[in-house]
């Protein structure tokens, strides 16, 4: 018996790379499950019919695993995850594999009369997570139904049943029956002949990169604005063909004098601001009162780009303090003018 638990213990480990050890494997639901039923099994067996749906109910309950005591089982099984139901006349052949949230389900007889109503399972089949295998059909040995497959037909030996409702890849079993599979989907190979919709699908995605070429060619500004539009840089343009009607700063313009903006308040040197936005230029002034003329503005001109630079910081009265190209150095005197009001 100890013989036959270890050889089950690693069937489980050879088939799931997760554990480390056969104790990780022993803490499995599906390893419980298959347990809890071999006792329930066999009191279905000795006709004690609710001792056997006590010990299936309580298994249940533990492993979210549903397997009636009636179904026969093989050796090997391996449950993965569980949240699986098998059916009260369903037979599982040797070394199989079952994934999560599979059904085993049976079908009304046709005649009236009970009977096989759920599926036979051979030796070594693979069912993926979610399928759904339904009817008194028989799954031929070594196939694999691939995730969330309906299948109620037969399935024949060495096939790989995939979809909804689930039919044949007809990839020749030779190929990839030699080795175990996992989650029952090869995933390498081909599963079925699909040229014909990869190439819709690479025609598909040629006519958006034409479509998104041929909007990015209208929306291009004539030739005598581009100049304009590398010195706005990513400021907003409402009509990109027409002259704008307005100087705006940046995001980027706009983030760093706001950041001084809250500096300086915050030393008590300004209290309030205002900005305005003409054809020539874009101004941001500061005030250390309302009502007063502004303790210093910020000016941007790009018609100034070439030649003084576009950006001067123009003082109380008037007088220009600061012009260039940049405006981190245009407003330098002001970084150094919030120090000298934090140290004092």
């Amino acid at each position: 018996m100890f013989e036959r638990l270890v050889a089950y213990l690693d069937s489980v480990k050879a088939r799931d790379p997760a554990p480390r050890s056969r104790w990780e494997v022993l803490t499995y639901p599906g390893v419980w499950a298959v347990f809890y039923h071999r006792v329930a099994h066999w009191l279905f067996e000795a006709e004690l019919f609710f001792l056997a749906r006590l010990v299936n109910h309580w298994s249940r309950m533990v492993t979210a695993i549903d397997i009636h005591p009636g179904a026969t089982i093989g050796k090997h099984l391996f449950i993965d995850h569980g949240f699986s139901v098998i059916g009260e006349t369903a037979e599982i052949g040797d070394n199989v594999t079952i994934y999560q949230c599979v059904t085993l389900g049976g079908t009304n007889p046709t005649n009236g009369k009970g009977g096989k109503r759920h599926p036979t399972i051979s030796d070594e089949v693979i069912i993926g997570s979610g399928a759904q295998v339904i009817g008194p059909i028989t799954v031929g040995r070594r196939a694999r139904i691939g995730a969330n497959a309906v299948v109620t037909d037969e399935v024949p030996e060495g096939a790989t049943m995939i979809g909804l409702k689930a039919r044949s890849t007809l990839v020749p079993a030779e190929e990839w029956v030699k080795e175990f599979i996992p989650y029952g989907t090869p995933c390498d190979d081909p599963c079925e002949p699909r040229l014909h919709r990869e190439a819709r699908d690479r025609d598909e995605v040629a006519a958006r990169r034409n479509r998104r070429a041929a909007r990015r060619t209208r929306a291009r500004p004539p030739q005598r604005y581009r100049g304009l539009m590398n010195y706005l840089g990513d400021t907003v343009v409402a009509f990109p063909g027409r002259k704008p009607q307005q100087i705006g700063f940046t995001r980027e313009e706009l983030t760093r004098i706001l950041d001084l903006y809250g500096r300086m308040v915050a030393a008590g040197q300004w209290r309030d601001y205002a900005m305005d936005f003409t054809r020539d230029a874009a101004v941001f002034a500061a005030f250390r009162r309302a009502a007063e003329r502004p303790q210093a503005r910020i000016e941007k001109r790009p018609a100034l780009r070439n030649k003084q630079g576009m950006w001067t910081l123009v003082g109380e009265h008037g007088q220009v303090l600061k012009r260039g190209h940049e405006l981190p150095g245009v407003i330098a005197p002001m970084e150094r003018r919030l120090l000298k009001a934090i140290d004092s």
